[in-house]
């Protein structure tokens, strides 16, 4: 006879971005509407709720499943705007493991999170600007990258992918076509690539 058990673990309200670690131990949910995240230790079935800004609306989850970056989309938003004097470019960096949760503003609407593959390193993408932060320091402290002389009257921002060693970003804008730029991790480089045009 095989006995089956479920187990049913109370979260937030409305949890959207089900994530599970890869060696099956922790399971997450982001909870849109009470603007927390619940982190499930599976050998205990025990949750720990977290709360984030309550401007943010998606949660993005590190590769291990050790962090998440919780941000603001407009993909999520009916409206397409934050209501009142919230800050759309806050983003909130969830620690699974140390279960800590540090916000910080990292730019203006941001348009996509990359991480490198070893979790040590969280990118969060903006329009302008690139916000470089340092997953292994509790205070999770920044670096931004300028993506263009002036930031604030740099294209929108649609995408951002990080090389499998982390040493390069590779970030996509508009610019009346589209523009690539290779970003050095290291410097801050930029290097423009020509691809084809959006028209």
């Amino acid at each position: 006879t095989i006995t089956r058990e479920i187990d049913v673990i109370p979260v937030g309200r409305k949890p959207l971005d089900l994530r599970v670690s890869p060696a099956g131990e922790r399971v997450v949910t982001f909870n849109s509407v009470s603007h927390d995240v619940s982190v499930i230790e599976t050998a205990t079935m025990t949750e720990t709720r977290l709360d984030v800004r309550p401007v943010t609306n998606q949660l993005v989850s590190s590769p291990l499943a050790t962090h998440g970056v919780a941000i603001w989309t407009e993909a999520r938003d009916a409206t397409g705007e934050v209501d009142g004097a919230q800050n759309p470019g806050e983003v909130s960096i969830v620690d699974y493991v140390a279960k800590t949760v540090v916000s910080s503003v990292m730019g203006f609407k941001p348009r996509g999170v990359g991480f490198t593959a070893d979790d040590t390193r969280a990118f969060v993408l903006s329009d302008g600007l690139l916000a470089a932060i340092d997953l292994t320091n509790p205070a999770k402290p920044k670096t931004l990258i300028p993506l263009a002389a002036d930031p604030t009257t740099a294209p929108p921002a649609k995408e951002i992918a990080i090389a499998p060693d982390g040493t390069s970003a590779l970030v996509l804008s508009e610019t009346g076509g589209n523009a690539l730029t290779l970003v050095d991790l290291s410097n801050g480089a930029l290097t423009p690539i020509a691809v084809g045009s959006s028209a």
